[in-house]
């Protein structure tokens, strides 16, 4: 009650100032008017999940989002920017924690400073092909984020755009692109390679820093000028490009391997289910990129603690593998990607299997007299997450079951008949992942 109090009084304040500072509100969304007769938005008093920001307000086109105008928003889960909205403010939207959808419109020019700075859900973002650019911390600390295309029309990778994006396994830059600056991709940890082109000029200092698995970078530019920090604590980075370049002069200085051969492929591997039980299928989907087609692939699996490897695919153009563990126990899945040049890389990843879901449900006697009462207890093991009962019994005469127990009420229910004969107890376990196991017990009551 005093949160909503407290909100209540928030809101009116919020009112009584947009009034003072020029403020219009319309649909929940503040805002100003620009002189060109487009209008800014400048915040929003609603607290919807799903939510498209739109084109026009009050008959007006929205052509920005202002300043920290959803910063700290909490309820958003799905934004959509509409077609026309050409600028995102300075941390419009930084620390919206639970974003994990996110659309930008054909038109959008330029992302501000930490614009997404801390949007720690976000999975997955196209940049439109209008785009200009990603002021500093644009998507720092994006910390779910998988992949990213940086688009032709973006020519410089500002400080620490993507820093932190500790999920973010693969990127692809700009044709065009001339500087990468400090912390570009710093503390990248899943990162594993990058291909930066001959257009690139300045590569600065701490622009890798801690890409702890990026195993190859290339640089095809000849003469671009690169820090001697750029690549700092990136020990299993090799750098891939022309030979006499100061590519291959910064990895002499920096005691980093470099090839002038073309740099392995690589794959960007989804495993699921990540938890999985025994005897169930766990399907791995490859993609093979930077590399050249077609690819190959294969897929091998072992539990942690064997030497021995079990084969699910050898190297083949099918990209989706599945196999069944039959034990329960942590397992690598190793994916080999052969490239069309002959290149081979590998990536090992770790699941973990559990033992089957078992349903080992009780009842506290087989045989009682009418009036007596039979207690059903579920129990269950092995399977995924927390587990939920269900029981039903049934007369043999009959056809019908009556429920003892819903899944979701509790783990016991009591079982007293009123007549004569012979019963059959049904007891249903449910884990986590949906699974569902029965198992029936026979009650014989005389009169």
């Amino acid at each position: 009650m005093r949160c909503q109090i407290f909100r209540q009084i928030v809101q009116k304040f919020r009112r009584h100032t947009d009034v003072c500072r020029g403020e219009s509100v319309s649909q929940g969304f503040r805002f100003t008017e620009n002189s060109d007769g487009t209008v800014t938005i400048t915040g929003f008093s609603g607290t919807v999940n799903d939510l498209t920001i739109p084109a026009s307000l009050n008959g007006k086109p929205v052509s920005s989002i202002g300043t920290a105008a959803f910063q700290y928003n909490t309820d958003l889960q799905s934004l959509v920017i509409s077609k026309g909205i050409n600028t995102i403010g300075y941390n419009a939207f930084a620390y919206c924690t639970q974003l994990k959808k996110l659309t930008l419109p054909d038109g959008l020019t330029e992302i501000g400073t930490a614009a997404f700075n801390g949007c720690k859900s976000l999975t997955y973002v196209e940049l439109p092909k209008s785009l200009k650019e990603m002021k500093s911390y644009a998507f720092a600390g994006c910390r779910s984020l998988k992949s990213i295309v940086v688009p032709q029309s973006v020519t410089v990778l500002n400080f620490s755009v993507f820093e932190s994006c500790s999920s973010l396994r693969y990127a692809s830059v700009s044709g065009k692109l001339t500087k990468v600056y400090s912390n570009a991709f710093g503390h990248c940890t899943s990162l594993i390679g990058l291909r930066l082109p001959r257009t690139v000029t300045n590569i600065y200092g701490l622009a890798f820093c801690e890409c702890t698995n990026m195993t190859n970078l290339t640089i095809l530019s000849t003469n671009a000028q690169i820090d001697k920090v750029a690549f700092d604590s990136c020990p299993s980075l090799t750098i891939y490009g022309i030979k006499g370049s100061t590519a291959e002069s910064i990895a002499k200085t920096c005691n980093i391997p470099f090839s002038d051969k073309t740099a392995p492929a690589y794959s960007l591997t989804t495993i699921t289910p990540s938890v999985c039980c025994a005897g169930s299928g766990v399907t791995v989907k490859a993609k093979g990129v930077d590399g050249t087609a077609p690819y190959q692939y294969a897929v091998y699996y072992r539990k942690s603690d064997s030497t021995v490897w079990n084969k699910a695919q050898e190297l083949s153009p099918n990209s989706t593998v599945t196999f069944t563990p039959k034990d329960a126990g942590s397992y690598i899945v190793k994916v080999r990607i052969k490239d069309g040049s002959g290149r081979i890389t590998e990536q090992n990843t770790t699941i973990q299997v559990k033992k089957p879901l078992t349903n080992d449900s009780v009842i506290s006697a087989r045989n009682i007299r009418v009036g007596d009462t039979v207690r059903v207890i579920g129990k269950a093991s092995g399977g995924q997450g927390t587990y939920q009962y269900s029981a039903s019994y049934q007369l043999s005469t009959s056809t019908k079951w009556v429920k003892l127990l819903n899944y979701g009420k509790g783990i016991s229910a009591d079982f007293t008949p009123k007549k004569s004969g012979t019963y059959r107890l049904k007891i249903f376990v449910r884990d986590g992942a949906g699974k569902i196991v029965s198992k029936t017990f026979s009650v014989s009551v005389s009169g």
